[in-house]
């Protein structure tokens, strides 16, 4: 596979089929950059919701928890934050990024009324 003209393999235990559409996070490639993303909690929303990353690229998300009950952001590829009390922040490595990934917080309800997050 390529990505921005450099040419790698993913590591078979990283990457993951998902809904009939494959999602891999390569952990055994040397990283382009690295995105640091602050995410924040307004009522059942991560602002941003959205967060682009140039595939390759090392994406570290950090969940500074604003609201006023726990939460938690939970990556289609296994990686969490674990759950984060209010008014508190967690760290998520999500490694080398290959392409779309979809986020949530798996608290009961949440994730139905709309607390997503996409990485692009």
């Amino acid at each position: 596979m390529t990505a921005q003209g450099r040419s790698f393999e993913p590591s078979p235990t990283a990457q993951i089929a998902l809904g009939g559409s494959d999602i891999a996070v390569w952990d055994n490639i040397n990283p382009g950059n690295t995105v640091n993303a602050t995410i924040t909690v307004e009522g059942l929303r991560f602002v941003p919701d959205t967060v682009d990353v140039t595939p390759g690229d090392r994406l570290v998300i950090t969940l500074d928890n604003t609201a006023d009950q726990v939460h938690d952001l939970v990556l289609a590829t296994g990686q969490t934050t674990g759950r984060i009390a209010a008014r508190a922040k967690g760290t998520l490595d999500a490694g080398i990024v290959a392409g779309p990934i979809e986020g949530w917080c798996s608290i009961a309800g949440h994730r139905a009324q709309g607390m997503v997050f996409h990485v692009t």
